[in-house]
């Protein structure tokens, strides 16, 4: 759409009252007069009237046919015209250089220079319309007035009907110039919105609108259930509202400003009556709606979306526009508003839907009407006084309110463990003469060291002296026991509450210097903290660990002897873990090569081996092979280890989800979590971890609901398991990212991407293959929602990092190129794109087989560039290739094939 100034603006009506200043210019909007030096400046009404449209216009690229339009309406003009004029104008600003006005060419003209506004009288108030009941509005002569819903400061608002087809609309006509600049600002974020989602049923749908005759006004549906406080009173009240459908309806209300902020849209007036119901479905469903106040935060974002900048001639910004009640300390204080501004609102509002009263304001004190702790958590997060104390998403604040169940089960999880905790150190206290005090807060820990001790006695009593034997394990224990648990030993000068991780990083430094005369008591130590650091996935430290203990075990009993080879098999995982897969090779091979020749290829050791070897195989791309060696290892497991079983089974089913054998893939899964379950219990992290693999077999089925209930619990029950930070946790926030973004919901999966991304990368660093799987999914949102100028830098971030640490064609690069060139085609560097996509596919035949679907989402890429190349032939080609393999890999039923199937329909 144009641009198009209020109407009459090139008039004094629609600038009453206002003055530019700039450079040592002034224009009076009343008088239409221009003064240079305070002295005025003699000059025609039509360059007047130009400088005026451009003042409105500041800072845009203002086109010669708008100039046209709105300075010489229905005239037909050369452009010889426009050109004197604007010389003119330049001429008596001193504009000799074209810096306030500047020709941008091939299109039209920008007011470059620093502006200041000022209003010289107060505005008189508006009159009242006099519109009455069966009036028609403006240019809709079958729709008549039925009554009003409402009239404040900014519009006039009436239920209208149309006589044919009695369908029913709101009219929102505009009082003044002021009012009319709300209703423009309504239609360009509207519009923003919808061409970043599209249709979208939490916000309220502009129909349509006129700024052509007064009265101004905007078309919107009419929501049936009225505003939230009218929907609450016609329930019997908001006190007689479920607490649950009060939460969800909070909640539904953080999704549809989540989204409004993704897009880059401050709504600057969130209340209760701007919230409005819609009671057409099973279940209410709030609307977003009363955009009048917002603000687009990117212009350029406007720019590239072809959407002109009606209603913003004027900064809002340190406006304190808006309901006092809902408004946040800093805009109070006069500062520009923020997304955490609504999210304050957002809070007010949360508190009063608990309290049950709209008209109490959040007032100290406020935390005795709210019984729930994690909901006094939830108010106090979203509406913190400071707001950098704030939450900064309000999808964070959804999330929270419709996971209740499972943050109160984790709430009393933790509560146990602190009880627990309690209990320890009062059966401390009790027994401060006594070591065996400890043995619950380290587990895991003191079976591993404790068995070293018992199992190095009986090894080394056949080669030394028993007394010898006894000494070391004796070292071993006093380590155990002055140096690790003591470190937990108040009276000691220890620290009860010291957690695993800190009581390894105490531990750690001390192990030389307690145990210098034993290196095999070293290294068997040094291999159990190393596994314990592992477990807590901290790698780098497991790394550390092993990488000594392996040095002291070769150095004391040489590298064949068991103690070196079962430290080595575990560097191995470590280095695999850490995408180190020469040294994870070269570590598998010296140990199966011993192995296998000592015991044979079924000993359970060369089993572990071999396992390891087969995955190294799957994180390098040769799904395949991989799968070969899994199955061989199946047949020489037998029911020998059950748990090594369950684990090569767990390893397969990723190999068949990769080689499109989901079916076979769920069927493996289900076995493996029976299996696991019944050796460690429902609860193990690595049972939960277990879920999300099922969780993504049953997601690439497109089984959605199915997958969203595996993921849930599976992150669930390892946050309150291990952690929210654990790799394992973070794989399963990953999940749930990936099946919103399946689903179409870039504005639920972005917060969930980014911080599984962000947690990544503090946790294993930016160049992880984890961290770059999250920041591909991050890259791949950011485009859904049109922020390309953000995605674009993330993923040729991405890209590089991945081609350094595997090369072109492995397949997890072949992935971030299609996101990558995906994002290059939505920033308009086709040629970069076509490039990129040309070579993966080239380098895609020599690393996946046909009917891979990393081919086809780079074959749906291509396609789409050829679309917009205007090769059609070559985009219907490449869209039919991807459709063919999306048939093969997923099904003709799937979510995916189907959304194939439709744009090829649509070249």
């Amino acid at each position: 759409m144009p641009h198009t100034t209020e109407p009459g603006a090139t008039t004094t009506s629609a600038v009453r009252g206002m003055r530019w200043r700039f450079g040592r210019c002034g224009f009076d909007g009343s008088s239409l007069s221009l003064s240079v030096d305070d002295q005025i400046v003699p000059l025609e009404p039509k360059p007047l009237e130009l400088l005026m449209f451009l003042l409105l216009h500041a800072g845009e690229v203002v086109t010669k046919e708008e100039l046209h339009e709105n300075i010489w309406p229905g005239r037909v003009l050369s452009e010889s015209v426009l050109t004197k004029c604007v010389a003119r104008l330049r001429s008596a600003i001193g504009d000799a250089d074209q810096s306030m006005i500047r020709t941008v060419h091939g299109y039209g003209y920008r007011f470059a220079a620093e502006l200041s506004v000022e209003t010289a009288t107060p505005e008189a108030p508006a009159p009242a319309l006099g519109l009455q009941a069966g009036d028609a509005p403006p240019l809709r002569p079958l729709w008549r007035l039925l009554r009003p819903l409402g009239h404040g400061g900014s519009s006039e608002v009436w239920l209208a009907e149309h006589s044919k087809t009695r369908e029913q609309r709101v009219f929102k006509f505009a009082l003044g110039p002021d009012q009319l600049s709300a209703l423009k600002r309504e239609i360009t974020l509207f519009r923003l919105l919808q061409q970043t989602y599209g249709e979208r049923r939490d916000v309220v749908r502009l129909l349509d609108w006129n700024l052509d005759d007064p009265p101004y006004f905007i078309e919107t549906e009419l929501v049936a259930g009225g505003t939230l406080p009218d929907w609450c009173e016609a329930q019997g009240g908001i006190a007689t509202v479920p607490t649950a459908t009060r939460l969800e309806l909070i909640a539904q209300a953080a999704e549809a400003l989540a989204a409004a902020h993704t897009a880059g849209i401050l709504h600057r007036d969130l209340k209760p009556a701007n919230l409005l119901i819609d009671t057409s479905a099973e279940r209410p469903q709030v609307k977003l709606g009363d955009l009048g106040c917002g603000q687009a935060l990117d212009a350029h974002q406007l720019h590239q979306l072809s959407i002109t900048r009606m209603g913003f001639t004027q900064a809002l910004d340190g406006s304190t526009e808006g309901t006092p009640l809902y408004l946040s300390p800093e805009r109070l204080a006069g500062q520009p508003p923020t997304a955490k501004s609504d999210i304050y609102a957002l809070g007010v509002m949360l508190y009063q839907v608990l309290a049950a009263d709209w008209r109490r304001p959040l007032a100290p004190g406020w935390e005795r009407d709210i019984d729930d702790p994690l909901l006094r958590d939830d108010i106090a997060a979203a509406a913190a006084g400071r707001a950098e104390e704030r939450i900064g998403d309000a999808a964070e604040l959804a999330w929270n309110l419709r996971h209740m169940r499972e943050r109160h089960q984790r709430r009393e999880h933790e509560t146990a463990q602190q009880l627990e905790a309690e209990r320890l150190r009062s059966a401390l206290d009790r027994s401060r003469q006594r070591r065996g005090f400890t043995r619950a807060l380290v587990a895991v820990l003191i079976v591993g060291i404790c068995a070293t001790s018992f199992g190095l006695w009986r090894a080394r009593e056949e080669r030394r002296q028993a007394i010898a034997a006894r000494e070391e394990a004796s070292a071993a224990v006093r380590f155990l026991s002055d140096d690790v648990l003591a470190a937990t030993d108040p009276f000691g000068g220890g620290r009860p509450r010291l957690s695993l991780h800190g009581l390894l990083d105490e531990a750690a430094p001390k192990l030389v210097q307690q145990l210098d005369r034993f290196p095999v008591a070293r290294a068997q130590i040094g291999l159990a903290m190393g596994r314990a650091y592992e477990g807590l996935g901290d790698w780098s430290g497991a790394r550390q660990r092993l990488e000594t203990a392996l040095k002291e075990a070769v150095g004391a009993l040489g590298e064949e002897a068991d103690l070196s080879l079962a430290i080595a098999d575990r560097l191995a995982y470590v280095s695999l873990l850490q995408s180190r897969y020469d040294e994870s090779e070269r570590l598998f091979e010296k140990v199966y090569r011993i192995r296998s020749a000592r015991f044979g290829e079924h000993h359970p050791d060369t089993l572990a081996t071999r396992d390891g070897m087969a995955w190294l195989e799957y994180e390098r791309g040769h799904y395949a092979d991989a799968a070969q060696r899994y199955e061989a290892l199946i047949k020489d497991y037998g029911d020998t280890d059950p748990e090594g079983l369950t684990s090569v089974r767990w390893s397969l089913a990723d190999c068949d989800l990769e080689l499109n054998r989901s079916a076979k893939a769920e069927q493996l899964m289900r076995m493996v979590i029976a299996n696991s379950t019944a050796l460690q219990g429902a609860h193990h992290p690595r049972v939960l971890w277990q879920m999300t693999t099922l969780g993504d077999v049953l997601m690439t089925q497109g089984r959605y609901d199915e997958a969203a209930q595996i993921f849930d619990q599976a992150y669930t029950g390892l946050v309150a398991t291990v952690g929210e930070t654990h790799p394992y946790t973070l794989t399963a926030l990953h999940f749930r990212g990936v099946l919103q973004l399946e689903r179409g919901d870039p504005v639920a999966a972005l917060p969930l991407l980014r911080r599984a991304y962000e947690n990544r990368a503090g946790i294993h660093g930016e160049d992880h293959v984890w961290t770059r799987f999250s920041a591909n999914r991050v890259g791949e949102a950011l485009i859904q929602l049109g922020l390309v100028s953000e995605a674009l830098p993330l993923l040729q971030k991405t890209y590089a990092a991945a081609v350094a640490a595997q090369g072109p064609a492995h397949p997890n690069v072949l992935l971030i190129v299609h996101s990558y060139a995906d994002a290059l085609i939505a920033a308009g560097h086709n040629e970069e794109a076509e490039s990129l996509l040309l070579r993966a596919l080239a380098d895609s035949q020599q690393s996946l087989p046909s009917d891979n679907l990393r081919i086809a989402y780079l074959r749906q890429s291509l396609g789409e560039l050829r679309a917009q190349q205007h090769r059609t032939e070559d985009a219907k080609r490449e869209l039919t290739a991807a459709h063919a393999i999306y048939v093969t890999a997923l099904g003709a039923a799937h979510p995916q094939t189907q959304r194939a199937e439709e744009r090829l329909r649509h070249i």
